[in-house]
């Protein structure tokens, strides 16, 4: 699929935009939105969803802290390299982890 031939304005036309990586146009966001809206219970079970898995992410975290932190420091190293790469690191925080 092209550019040129995503349906505007469906639910159709947000999944072709995900697709081809391409920002997606108000109408289809909108005709997703309203989508979502008419399926009474998706908004509950989303939240539902995401009560539980952060549940779960903090008795991971509690079960494997010594793990956690240790995935936490080098995340964080990553994400602050990156910052400091595209001159988002101020001056004082340079060379902390």
């Amino acid at each position: 699929m092209k550019a040129d031939q995503i349906a505007h304005g469906t639910v159709r036309g947000h999944a072709a935009h995900l697709e081809l990586r391409i920002p997606i146009c108000d109408a289809c966001r909108t005709a997703l939105n309203e989508y979502r809206r008419s399926m009474p219970g998706i908004v509950a079970y989303k939240r539902r969803y995401g009560r539980a898995t952060s549940r779960a992410l903090s008795r991971l975290k509690v079960a494997h802290r010594e793990e956690f932190a240790r995935f936490f420091h080098e995340e964080l190293a990553k994400v602050m390299t990156e910052a400091d790469e595209d001159g988002l690191l101020p001056e004082y925080m340079k060379g902390t982890p």
